[in-house]
């Protein structure tokens, strides 16, 4: 940073330290020196003037130095002029302290000398400043030599004058005590100040813009004001006044000083930011010729790239005949569709003219040595001609098929994991109700989830929903929150003691425990959440923004959406939730759906909607629940004209039976004998049993397994459980419920404990010792109890399948 001003806080300091001694004195404070001490004044007065002198002379070594390092003879011709200036103070003190030969008095010699000392400091730096106005240019050398000699012709006149008033005898009187001028004889050098003030100064400044020549300018206060102390206030040696102007002195050779320091500090700044920079400019230049070098070996490399290239390289002309082609290029061209000597085949001369004509390149895909290459066609549109680059992609194509191959098998799996998570099982033998249903997600994975539950033989809960969005993202989310549902039924469950909790509180409970989650994911949820009761004929439903319930009334041959409808989970997250009910009969059918069967559009973007799938639903009513739902998805998407949905589409069917009777149990019990005759008795009782208890909707293989696990359990006891008489007989009881099967078989014999038995080695296909394996995997509970007096009891429970 190149600074030419002293700051303006600095000039306002200099003009207060001028103004403290007047202020000083005007509180009462003397400056003079001690009246009572013959050599305080002189010591004083020594002191005074040589602090100017040393000032002075460093002043002039300093500009010097200025000069040997910027070259310019303007601030060391001012520098000499102080220095004069100093030689012509250190000559007068010296005559003063008697250290000269000096013959005048004192009294008349220090005043006099020190009006010719300040006559000639300011005619001097005038002079100084003249000649630097006044002079051109000067080379190094001839500058040197004029400093030299202003130097030495300053010292000889400085010393003549000095020398010449300490040896006269008599000087004029130069101090009239009593008058308003003190001393007339410093008025001249008052006058030159001002002069130098206010026309050469501010000139010389102008000429030489620096911090020295501001400084030197500014020292114009002190001198004015060290003169006007001389001239109106001093009236005897080493009065206020006097000293005063001395310490006045000290400042205005100080100043340029100061300056000259300063300029010298600021020179030096900007000749470090200087080499600095340079040597950034050269670092930039070594990187430059850096750069060019590796250009030039680039440029080398790449005139010899078309031929060492390992991929194919060609240049054509407009009409498709090869202007270059390396040595790949050629075994390329040769197994690819025959053409005329050194012409591209037919294809390639198409996308040659198509790239000159467009500007822009093509690219085709091509085998050839069993490398798999994609050419692109680069036009050079100013020449005339297409450069061809062959680019070996065989790996990059073996590396994507692999990656469609895991990424077919990842969504594959995904998919059997969504029919885990996402889609539950329909019962297929409860009493009194058929159901089934089907989901066509629109990305092999989707976010539509399913969910089926019974209780008691009485109810059939229907879970279904819709997660917004698509894909993994939206089946993990559905995931989650039937997972959710699920978990929440459960917690009620074991909170109420075994009491069904309402939809509503099920509802309720997965709200709370979902909607900030779903809030943060910026995500919502439909669902609808159904229970048919089986014994009081009725449907409870909370609907959370979920498409409408379809109900078939077989009474009336009639279709109607169900009314009831709240707000989608993950909108508020004090929104409570309200539940709406219906009663239904024997032959109601209802279908559950989510928004992919309504909203899906055809081909001139009409949407499917609810009218026309409550349409479809009475005219397949009459369907089984497994042949209704596919018959309505086969209808939703020939309506869409395409074999995927662009939205997940789920369909529910719930077909409503005959009532069934709450709590009914059906008891049957049988004695038999140790006979294993007896065992088409225990096979035909259980037939008839599961007939009267189940009726239809008890599974053959139900029954298989159930006389299967009695049979081994009766076998065991005649072979193994040894008692004091041969016939102690068997007793055998079932209870059947709505959902299970109880039967226990009390026997006389020794004990038997099961955790001392071996389980066999199924792998080793063992000819015996299988009873117990058989009994556990075809029932789902087996106990064994010693009784109070003596006798034994097997308990077997299994139930129905759902």
């Amino acid at each position: 940073m190149n600074v030419q001003r002293i700051p303006t806080r600095w000039v306002i300091a200099i003009f207060a330290i001028v103004a403290f001694p007047s202020l000083f004195n005007l509180a009462g404070v003397d400056f003079s020196s001690p009246t009572g001490d013959a050599s305080a004044g002189p010591f004083t007065h020594t002191l005074l003037e040589w602090s100017a002198v040393s000032t002075a002379f460093f002043t002039g070594l300093l500009a010097l130095v200025h000069f040997k390092i910027k070259g310019d003879v303007a601030t060391p011709v001012i520098g000499v002029a102080l220095f004069a200036a100093g030689a012509m103070d250190a000559f007068h003190v010296l005559a003063a302290d008697r250290l000269i030969e000096s013959i005048a008095d004192n009294r008349q010699f220090i005043p006099f000398t020190w009006a010719i000392s300040r006559f000639f400091n300011a005619a001097i730096m005038l002079v100084g400043v003249g000649i630097v106005l006044r002079r051109r240019k000067m080379p190094g050398p001839a500058g040197f030599r004029f400093i030299l000699f202003t130097t030495l012709a300053f010292g000889v006149l400085a010393y003549a004058i000095i020398g010449f008033c300490a040896t006269t005898a008599q000087l004029p009187v130069t101090v009239f005590p009593d008058a308003v001028i003190k001393r007339p004889y410093d008025i001249p050098a008052l006058a030159l100040y001002v002069v130098a003030g206010a026309v050469a100064y501010p000139r010389f400044f102008r000429r030489e813009p620096s911090i020295f020549t501001h400084a030197l300018m500014i020292s114009v206060i002190p001198d004015i004001a060290t003169q006007f102390h001389m001239v109106f206030w001093s009236s005897a040696l080493f009065d206020n006044s006097f000293n005063v102007a001395h310490f006045l002195k000290i400042l205005a050779y100080m100043l340029p000083f100061g300056g000259l320091a300063l300029d010298y500090v600021n020179t030096h700044q900007v000749a470090s930011a200087q080499t600095l920079e340079l040597a950034k400019i050269n670092l930039r230049l070594e990187a430059e010729m850096a750069e060019r070098q590796q250009a030039n070996a680039e440029a080398k490399s790449l005139a010899r790239f078309a031929a060492e290239n390992p991929s194919p390289v060609l240049r054509s002309a407009p009409d498709g005949s090869v202007l270059y082609a390396n040595q790949p290029a050629l075994r390329c061209l040769r197994t690819l569709e025959p053409a005329a000597d050194n012409t591209l085949p037919t294809q390639w001369c198409s996308l040659v003219r198509e790239a000159l004509q467009s500007g822009m390149p093509q690219q085709l895909e091509t085998v050839c040595d069993d490398r798999t290459y994609v050419v692109v066609f680069a036009p050079i549109v100013d020449a005339g001609y297409v450069n061809l680059y062959g680019l070996d992609i065989t790996e990059r194509k073996g590396a994507e098929a692999k990656l469609a191959v895991a990424r077919e098998q990842e969504v594959r799996i995904g998919s059997e994991i969504q029919d885990v998570f996402l889609h539950g099982t329909a019962p297929r033998f409860m009493r009194g109700v058929a159901v089934d249903y089907v989901i066509v997600p629109a990305q092999r994975m989707g976010g539509d989830f399913v969910d089926f539950s019974t209780h008691s033989g009485r109810y059939l809960n229907v879970l279904v929903g819709d997660v917004m969005g698509k894909g993994i993202p939206a089946a993990l989310l559905g995931a989650a929150i039937k997972s959710r549902f699920v978990r929440d039924l459960s917690s009620l469950l074991s909170a109420s003691d075994g009491q069904v909790p309402q939809p509503v509180d099920i509802v309720a409970s997965v709200h709370r425990g979902v909607t900030r989650r779903l809030l943060e994911l910026e995500s919502f949820t439909t669902a609808c959440y159904a229970r048919f009761d089986l014994q009081d004929r009725r449907l409870s439903f909370v609907n959370c923004g979920h498409p409408q319930i379809l109900h078939y009334d077989h009474a009336t041959k009639t279709c109607a959406a169900l009314e009831g409808g709240n707000l989608p989970l993950g909108f508020l997250e004090d929104y409570v939730y309200q539940e709406s009910s219906y009663t239904f009969a024997a032959g109601d059918v209802f279908v559950l759906y989510s928004d992919g069967a309504t909203e899906t559009r055809n081909a001139d973007g009409e949407m499917f909607g609810e009218a026309r799938l409550a349409e479809c639903v009475t005219s397949v009513a009459h369907l089984a629940p497994t042949d209704l739902v596919r018959k309505l998805r086969d209808v939703v998407l020939e309506f869409a004209g395409k074999p995927q949905p662009d939205d997940d589409l789920t369909l529910i069917a719930v077909r409503i039976g005959e009532p069934v009777i709450a709590h009914e149990i059906v008891r049957r019990d049988v004695t038999v004998a140790r006979d294993l005759k007896q065992l088409t008795v225990v096979r035909d009782m259980i037939d008839g049993f599961c007939t009267d208890t189940f009726g239809d909707a008890c599974p053959v293989r139900y029954v298989n397994e159930l006389k299967l696990a009695v049979q081994e359990v009766v076998t065991n006891i005649i072979r193994h459980a040894t008692t004091a008489t041969d016939n102690a007989p068997i007793h055998i009881e079932l209870d059947g419920f709505v959902n299970r099967t109880v039967l226990s078989l009390t026997y006389e014999g020794s004990a038997f404990d099961p955790e001392v038995v071996s389980w066999p080695v199924i792998e080793e296909r063992p000819e015996g010792g299988l009873g117990l394996f058989l009994i556990a995997q075809s029932v789902d509970t087996v106990h064994y109890t010693r009784l109070d007096d003596g006798r034994n009891r097997i308990n077997l429970v299994k139930f129905l399948p759902t």
